[in-house]
């Protein structure tokens, strides 16, 4: 009997949601998610969203749920958490050379 091969497709990366702040949707970052970009999302989805650093603010990674937004700033939300800005010294001493 001949033996079944099977094939597995390669799984495309999961999309991400943009969204840009208009002139009446500026203010606070949590209400923004909230009102506009994650509507059908609770607010305590949206603040753990947050702290697992899933959304960022003009590329850069935010965790504050009061941050200001303007008009024009590009809201993301990725599909998985951004990494951690590295901090320590030894690290600012290798890139300075």
């Amino acid at each position: 009997m001949k033996k079944k091969t099977t094939y597995k497709t390669p799984k495309t990366a999961r999309p991400h949601f943009s969204f840009k702040v208009e002139a009446e949707q500026e203010g606070g970052l949590l209400a923004f998610l909230t009102n506009y970009a994650l509507k059908e999302r609770s607010r305590t989805t949206c603040k753990q969203l947050l702290h697992d650093r899933f959304i960022s603010v003009n590329d850069e990674p935010n965790t504050q749920w009061d941050y200001e937004l303007r008009n024009g700033d590009i809201v993301t939300v990725h599909p998985s958490p951004l990494p951690k800005l590295l901090n320590h010294k030894s690290i600012e001493v290798l890139l300075a050379r």
